[in-house]
């Protein structure tokens, strides 16, 4: 997948493509209904499936003080638009000018660099500012413009359109397969291995440690995970917290403990898939102690991850 970092300059020699427009937060099953049609109007044509798109969430410029979470990192996001088959990405800051622009300036100014034919929207988007640009705006620009527009139908699943707002919800209470249900694969959070302050290392407990910053997270505590990294997956151990037992975080951290194996993860892209939650967070009195939680963690996730691959 080709990324552009910014709209091409106006030209009459680009190709046209199929393009679909959104934040993409997550690519849940509501989001992959619209790559499919992408996808599939860019073949009809022999067009390139495009996708523009944000590298912030525009509620850090429209709500800076409060600000959405995320359902998944930006290198998760640009992972998943790949394997839907997507062949252009147009990440673009979400800035206050972009913020200011109708949508007739939006789409002509998107127009004019990207030259796509076939524009394919969700249901209910509203482009341009304060969402002026309906569905009847919209259709009427693409006659002027010159450029054909698809509405899809609404995607539900057990009686509720698929949205970002309802998939935070079940991740924050811990319903996480009801989240993956919706997200259309398991709940897992994608990011780069960090340093760490070494703790687990003095434990004689390597960890891989992940930041969750600016994340929706489910629940702090300690879950069964599996760690995925280059195409090979490891049952482990994870907490997902400020370990109170130092003191010394202040936001919460991702540590995945990799039992019997020493991995050379920093500096790595890796995906923690989420299994169970085995306990809340807490603080211990003596690193002594909570090394030998662990150990009790370890057991009790390698029973649960053991039936897990048996189907039970």
């Amino acid at each position: 997948m080709n990324v552009a970092y910014s709209l091409p300059s106006p030209s009459s020699h680009a190709a046209p493509c199929a393009l679909t427009i959104g934040n993409f937060d997550g690519v849940h099953t509501g989001h992959q209904t619209l790559l499919k049609k992408t996808v599939q109007l860019g073949q009809q044509e022999a067009q390139k499936p495009a996708v523009f798109s944000f590298s912030n969430h525009p509620s850090t410029i429209l709500k800076p003080g409060q600000p959405v979470l995320s359902l998944c990192t930006l290198e998760h996001k640009l992972r998943l638009l790949e394997a839907a088959g997507i062949e252009q990405l147009f990440l673009i800051p979400f800035t206050k000018e972009l913020s200011c622009l109708s949508a007739e300036q939006f789409l002509r100014n998107l127009h004019a660099g990207i030259h796509f034919s076939n524009l394919i929207l969700g249901y209910d988007a509203q482009l341009g500012k304060d969402r002026q640009g309906d569905r009847i705006a919209v259709e009427t620009l693409s006659r002027q413009i010159g450029f054909q527009v698809f509405y899809l139908p609404e995607h539900a699943i057990d009686g509720e359109p698929v949205s970002s707002t309802r998939i935070r919800r079940h991740i924050q209470k811990g319903e996480l397969d009801k989240a993956s249900k919706l997200l259309g694969r398991p709940y897992s959070i994608y990011a780069r291995v960090k340093k760490g302050a070494g703790r687990g290392k003095a434990l004689g407990i390597h960890t891989a440690n992940l930041s969750v910053e600016g994340l929706c997270l489910p629940p702090l505590g300690v879950y069964a995970v599996q760690l995925v990294h280059n195409g090979c997956s490891y049952p482990a151990v994870a907490n997902l917290g400020i370990a109170p037992t130092f003191g010394t975080n202040k936001a919460p951290l991702l540590e995945v403990h990799v039992w019997d194996q020493e991995l050379e993860l920093y500096g790595e892209l890796v995906e923690v898939l989420f299994h169970t939650y085995l306990r809340p967070e807490k603080q211990f009195e003596t690193p002594e102690q909570l090394k030998a939680q662990i150990q009790q963690d370890i057991f009790q996730a390698q029973i649960l991850l053991a039936r897990k691959d048996k189907g039970e």
